[in-house]
């Protein structure tokens, strides 16, 4: 049984991220300011394929937690936590998106 080809490689695709999260910046400026601004790409991988389409990603970040990111109990502000989770979907939504469209 023959590999199934991928209409776009994980190099491609993690580049389509970092473009969507450059996007996500420029489009913005209050994510030009921290949390969103310090989110990292580490990986990208395609999950699922139907025909010459991306149908599905893994995408893994980074995000290092600074003190100004906290509360006064010294833990993550629940409003960062959706700030980063909030950039991460829509830099995941809008790469398999471009992939689903093979562009």
């Amino acid at each position: 049984m023959a590999a199934a080809v991928l209409p776009v490689s994980s190099e491609e695709l993690r580049r389509r991220a970092e473009q969507c999260h450059g996007e996500l910046l420029a489009a913005n400026v209050k994510l030009t300011t921290p949390p969103v601004s310090r989110l990292c790409v580490l990986s990208i991988e395609p999950t699922g394929t139907k025909d010459d389409r991306i149908t599905g990603a893994k995408v893994v970040f980074s995000f290092n937690v600074e003190p100004s990111d906290c509360n006064a109990w010294s833990t993550i502000h629940g409003g960062c936590v959706f700030s980063i989770c909030n950039a991460a979907g829509k830099i995941a939504t809008a790469v398999v998106a471009a992939g689903a469209r093979n562009l």
